[in-house]
Order: structure tokens, then sequence, then C-alpha cells
């Protein structure tokens, strides 16, 4: 099959690339076209303007897709200047996926769990909570970088923006570390293009990198502690080896869930020193100093302390849920993943991989991972994000296997499948959906306009990021229909209101008729509503 070859010259392919994603960066910096179109212009009646929309989103979107186009230009420059036609399309398909990824970053509603880290950062600087403290859920790595930004941009809705293009290029940074490691383990550019594509034409890929998560750091870096194990094992440098522990440490610190993943590379360690016919002693020393370590940390430290790492999810409670109705969702979805990588299951002798060893640790993670999912009380998609992304490395190598036999037009037959589906649902769900972050970005706005910077605001959904909630720190409601805080919220002094589609309809009865007795429209925006008799006060 003959190879496409771009060539690194003057007019090329490449730079044009370049230039144009720096052209679009450009007129997104200079150009407000918010100007064009206002919120108000795009809700002035029941009726959705989604062209008013756009012109709304434009400028960021374009800065957004410029960074990208730019960014992908210098990839094809280092990786994929010399392919053929199959690896070509795949490169394709993977451009105009990720570009549709860009566009949706800046368009895309909002995740309640996206309010609270960026409201949890604002109370940081307010020094309403502590920049840490062993009763967070999570580890505060994600809000130590929304801080940052916020110190930059102050109040402003902008943190929005600039958070989603972090998460996308994150995302990105991520994709690029697995089309190494696939690439490395598996030793063709085919291995590294499939695995990447396989991931962004999955449903949990699709719903959940591109939120302003702590799962996208871990996974960030633990894709870099895998990749730098490879280099270990191939050198046997103790900085490597040193590296792998950061990277470890700053995962966990994204997430805590990263020591599932850990784990899955841990039983692989021992099954190694177990089957090994010659144990050194050294080994055996650390690894006893280690397991003898943990387990008098175990015993002495209160187990309460453990829990406040953000454990708890592992301890039985009454909103428990099986992760069965998500992995159906994905399998419906998107099943080529799954399909795959249990085609890998029953062809495991097949799977050639240039560190043996390497062949159990993929299987490993994404065994362990999916276990897990059973052990948790709440298995989110996010939850999944590290099993998918395992098995799409693992279950490219049997597509890649499978177009090695076949000709270019069924290779292009199953690359459509893939990406098709995929592409119609971003469109569809996270672009052409009037449910975007305009509605979300305008009451955020609005309350920020309106409001003091003392006075308090009861938002079910987190959308108030720069005002005080009356039952915060522990404010965000997952289960609205179990609020039993009412009496509390009585005694607040809350001003302000904000209503949602979601989340507020489902408060318990006797909070939405005190709501109702007690609060009236505002005329700035009709989702918030402010509290009657301190209204009169004002």
């Amino acid at each position: 099959m003959k190879n496409i070859t771009i060539k690194n010259s003057f007019l090329s392919p490449i730079l044009f690339f370049y230039f144009s994603g720096f052209f679009l960066l450009l007129v997104g910096l200079c150009f407000d076209f918010s100007t064009l179109s206002s919120v108000e212009s795009i809700y002035i009646s029941d009726k959705f303007n989604k062209a008013n929309e756009l012109f709304y989103h434009l400028k960021y979107i374009l800065i957004s897709t410029g960074v990208y186009i730019s960014l992908f230009s210098i990839f094809i420059r280092n990786y994929l200047c010399d392919l053929n036609k199959v690896d070509f399309t795949i490169s394709f398909l993977i451009f105009v996926t990720l570009l549709l990824y860009a566009i949706s970053s800046q368009i895309r509603y909002f995740d309640n769990d996206e309010y609270e880290h960026l409201h949890n950062a604002w109370m940081m600087l307010e020094k309403t909570i502590p920049f840490y403290s062993l009763k967070f859920t999570h580890l505060p790595f994600l809000e130590w970088i929304v801080v940052f930004f916020m110190k930059l941009q102050g109040e402003s809705i902008l943190i929005i923006r600039t958070m989603r293009l972090f998460m996308f290029l994150l995302s990105c940074g991520s994709l690029f570390f697995v089309y190494h490691i696939s690439v490395k383990l598996f030793q063709t550019n085919r291995h590294g293009l499939l695995s990447v594509l396989l991931i962004i034409c999955n449903h949990v890929w699709m719903e959940k990198s591109l939120e302003i998560r702590p799962d996208n750091i871990m996974v960030f870096f633990a894709l870099i502690s895998f990749l730098v194990l490879i280099y270990y094992y191939e050198t046997r440098k103790k900085i490597f080896l040193l590296s792998f522990i950061i990277c470890a440490i700053l995962s966990f610190f994204g997430k805590q869930n990263a020591a599932v993943f850990y784990f899955g590379i841990f039983v692989v360690f021992l099954y190694q020193l177990t089957l090994c016919k010659k144990k050194p002693a050294f080994k055996i020393a650390v690894v006893s100093l280690v397991t003898s370590a943990i387990l008098i940390v175990v015993y002495l430290v209160p187990k309460e302390f453990f829990l406040s790492l953000g454990f708890k999810h592992l301890i039985p409670s009454d909103i428990k849920f099986w992760p069965t109705r998500f992995l159906l969702q994905i399998f419906e979805k998107t099943p080529p993943v799954f399909i795959f990588f249990v085609v890998q299951l029953f062809l495991y002798k097949n799977v050639k991989i240039i560190i043996p060893i390497f062949k159990k640790y993929l299987f490993s993670i994404s065994i362990i991972t999916f276990l897990f999912l059973f052990l948790m009380n709440r298995p989110w998609l996010q939850e999944m994000l590290v099993m998918i992304i395992f098995m799409s490395i693992l279950g490219a190598d049997a597509l890649v296997r499978f177009f090695n036999r076949r000709s270019f037009i069924v290779c292009i037959l199953i690359l459509l499948a893939i990406a098709g589906p995929l592409h119609s649902r971003i469109i569809r769900k996270s672009i052409l959906l009037n449910k975007t972050m305009t509605r979300d970005m305008a009451t955020t706005q609005t309350i920020l306009d309106i409001s003091e910077k003392n006075d308090i605001v009861f938002d079910a959904y987190g959308k108030a990021i720069f005002r005080h909630h009356p039952l915060e720190p522990q404010y965000l409601l997952y289960f609205p229909e179990k609020f039993s805080r009412t009496k509390e919220l009585k005694r607040s002094k809350t001003k302000y209101l904000t209503k949602d589609d979601d989340y507020y309809t489902r408060l318990p009865v006797n909070t939405l008729k005190w709501f109702k007795n007690n609060f009236e429209q505002t005329t700035a925006n009709k989702n918030i509503f402010i509290r009657k008799e301190l209204q009169k006060n004002d």
C-alpha cells in the first residue's frame, strides 16, 4: 500500500495547518463576537436561537480550535509525516474528532461537579475553607490549579472558559502519552493511532474528558508514570524509577482513586517476584519491609484517617448503586472497546508486546479497574476512565491484526463505523442541543452583577461560583430529594435563589413551598429570585 508523505517544506500542509491554527487563535483573541449576540437575544423568548448562540461563543471556539490545530500540526510534523492510506485515514478521523471536542469544550453544558470545584477554589481564596484538609472529599490539586487562574483573572466567568480549555489540552496530553505507550509496547505507529481513536470515540471519554474534574489530572499523571515505567524496564536507570514514584504521587494528588491503577501494577510486581526462580535477597527484603510498614501504619492510624482521604465510597451506604447501568450504556453507545478487549482475552497468547511483562500490566490494570467498580458505592462514568484507556490500548492490537489481513475499503468502513456515531452524538448533544453552557453562564454573570460581595445565594446546582452559599462548605446537593436542612436554610440570611431544571425541582415539597412563599422573580434573570423581606430592606 502506497504511503502518503507530508513534506516539511514551505507551503506544506503542516505549515498550512500551523498558520491556520495561529490565525484562528489571533482572530479569537482580537475580536469579541458576543457583542453581535447577547444572552438576551438567545433567550428573548421561549424559542431558542442557535445562530445567536454561536456568535456568543465564537470568540472562545476560535481560541480553542486555534490552539488545538497549531498543536496538532506540530504532532503531525514529528510523528505522522509518512503514513499509508489506512493510517492517514485514522489520523484524519482523530483530527476531526478532537476538533469537535475543541468546539464542544466551549459550548457543552456544565456538570454540577465542575461548579463545585470552581466554588471550592473561590472559597479557598476567601479563606472560607483551608487550602488543604483531610476532610476534603478529594485531594485539592485541581482546586489549587483553579486558584492560580482565579488569581490572574479575578471574579470573572472567564474562569469557566479557561478551565474548560485547560482540561481539553490536558486530555490531549493524556492521549499523546497513550500514543507513546502503545507505540513503545507494540512497535507500530498504527497501534498508537488506533488506541487514541478507540479512546476518543468512547462514550466515557466524550462525557468526562472535557469536564473540570480531578479524574483527568489523575489520568494524565498515571499515564506518564506508566510510560516512564516502560523506560525503566528498558534501561534500568534509577531516574525513571524516581520519575515513576513522583508521577504516582501527583496522580494520587489528582484523585485518590489512582490507588486502584497502581494496585493493578503492584499485583503484577508481586506476581513477578513470586514466580521468579532466583529471588534476590534485596528484593525480598524491600518487599517485606514495605509490606510490614503498610501493616503497621494501617494498625496504628485510626480508620477515620483513611476515610478522610476519600475512601468513603468503599464503605456500604444507603445510596449505593451498581455500575451495570453505565457499563450497559457504554456498550450500547460505543461497543468497540469492550468487543475488542474481550477478543484479546480469548486470544491472550496472540498479544505480542516488546516487553512481555507489560502484557500482564495491561490486562491487570484493565481487569482490576473493572472489578473495582463493583466495590464502589457510586461508580459514576468518570471512575471508568482508566479502565477504558487500557482496554483501548489492548483492543487496538486486535484491530491492528484484523486490519493487516483486510483490504483498504474494509478498513475504512470499520473506521467510519467506529467514529461516525460518536461524531453524530457530539454534534447533537454537545453543540446543537439547547442544554449548553449559555444559560448557566448567564445566571453566573447575572448573580455577579446584581449581588454584593457578602450576599448569600442558595443554588442547588452551584452556578453562583463567586458568592457564598448558606450551607457551605458542604453545600452541593447530589441527592436533592433527600435534602434535610430546611430549618437551617430558613435561619440563614439567604438573599438570592437560583433555579435549575435538574436539581431544584427535586427538592422536598416543604422546601419548595418555603422558597415559593418567600422569594420572587428578579427582572434581571428569570432563573434568579430575591428574598422578599430582604428586598424591602434594600
